[in-house]
C-alpha cells in the first residue's frame, strides 16, 4: 500500500462548496488547497512544493527504465556520471540522467549535460530534478551544465533553476545512409541549447 496520507482516487463533489461549476473528480486532479495534498495531507496548491516530493540517488538502470517508460522521445541513457529520481509519498515520479556532453566540442572534462529527464507529469517535478543536478555538479566542481530541449518546449522548468536559452542548433544530417542503414535513436532536427554556469571554466583558469 503506498503511504499516502489522503487517498488520491477518492472522488469529491465541490459543487456545494464553492463557486464553480466543477463535476466530482478525484483528489488527484482537484485544487489541493481546497481537497488536501495527497502526498503529504496539508492544504496546498497543486504548483507548489509537496514536503512529500523528495530527489534521490539512483543508479543508470533504474533511472532508464523509467525513462523507457516514460521520455517521449528518446529511449535509455547509454552512460552517466550520475542519475536522480523524484519521489512522491514513496513513489517514483521521474527520473533524470547526468552525463558527459554528447557534443565532442562541449566535452571539456567540466561541463556536464543532462542527457534524459522524464516525469509522469507532476508539478514542479523538472525543475526539482534539474534543481539537484545543478547543485551536485556545482560540489562536485563542474563549471557549467547544459542540456537541449524540442523547439517547442517551452522550458520554463529550465528557466526556474536558472538556465538561459542560447538559441537553436543547427540539427544534424541523421546516421542513416544508402550503404548503411541505421535508426536514430531520437529527434535529429534543430533543438533548444540551455546552459547555466557555476563558475569560471577552463579558459579562464
Amino acid at each position: 500500500m503506498k503511504p499516502w496520507a489522503l487517498d488520491p482516487d477518492q472522488v469529491i463533489d465541490l459543487s456545494g462548496f464553492c463557486a464553480f461549476d466543477i463535476p466530482p473528480m478525484k483528489r488527484r486532479d482537484l485544487p489541493w488547497i481546497f481537497v488536501g495534498c495527497p502526498g503529504c495531507g496539508g492544504r496546498h496548491y497543486n504548483d507548489e512544493e509537496c514536503s512529500k516530493l523528495e530527489v534521490r540517488p539512483v543508479s543508470l538502470r533504474v533511472a532508464n527504465a523509467w525513462i523507457d517508460r516514460h521520455h517521449r522521445h528518446h529511449g535509455p541513457a547509454r552512460g552517466h556520471k550520475f542519475s536522480v529520481c523524484l519521489m512522491f509519498a514513496g513513489e517514483m515520479v521521474g527520473a533524470a540522467v547526468a552525463g558527459r556532453p554528447v557534443g565532442r566540442h562541449d566535452d571539456d572534462g567540466r561541463s556536464l549535460e543532462v542527457t534524459r529527464m522524464a516525469t509522469d507529469g507532476i508539478a514542479n517535478g523538472c525543475s526539482k530534478l534539474y534543481g539537484a543536478i545543478v547543485r551536485c555538479a556545482k560540489a562536485m566542481g563542474f563549471w557549467r551544465v547544459i542540456t537541449f530541449t524540442l523547439p517547442e518546449e517551452c522550458g520554463g522548468s529550465l528557466r526556474a533553476v536558472g538556465f538561459v536559452c542560447q538559441g537553436l542548433t543547427k540539427g544534424r544530417r541523421g546516421w542513416n545512409r544508402p550503404g548503411r542503414p541505421r535508426r536514430d535513436a531520437g529527434p535529429i532536427g534543430r533543438k533548444k541549447r540551455w546552459v547555466i554556469l557555476l563558475g569560471e571554466g577552463p579558459a579562464d583558469e
